[in-house]
């Protein structure tokens, strides 16, 4: 059970990252959206953070912070963006259904 819930938030973490990398692509998102972008993307790949990617519950800290910049941009991502995202993170892990989540 736990296996399954590390591979539904590493999906989850991945499918955020996404949306905010095509998000950032728009010509629409304005300069204050683009920050909070970069930053969550930034925090994403920084090797130091305030939970160590390799423990157990690495993740989620960035998950956190990645669900956090969605939302303060979520005005900015349309059905377009999450297509994009989600056929992109299928492109690397599958489906949800090939996992069992």
């Amino acid at each position: 059970a736990l296996g399954r819930h590390a591979l539904a938030l590493g999906y989850r973490v991945a499918t955020d990252a996404m949306t905010l990398y095509y998000a950032l692509q728009r010509e629409e998102l304005p300069g204050w959206a683009r920050t909070q972008v970069i930053a969550a993307l930034g925090y994403l790949a920084m090797p130091l953070d305030l939970a160590p990617d390799m423990l157990p519950g690495g993740l989620a800290d960035d998950a956190a912070v990645l669900a956090a910049a969605v939302i303060v941009v979520s005005r900015y991502i349309d059905a377009g963006v999450r297509r994009q995202a989600v056929t992109a993170v299928e492109g690397v892990f599958g489906s949800r259904g090939d996992r069992g989540a």
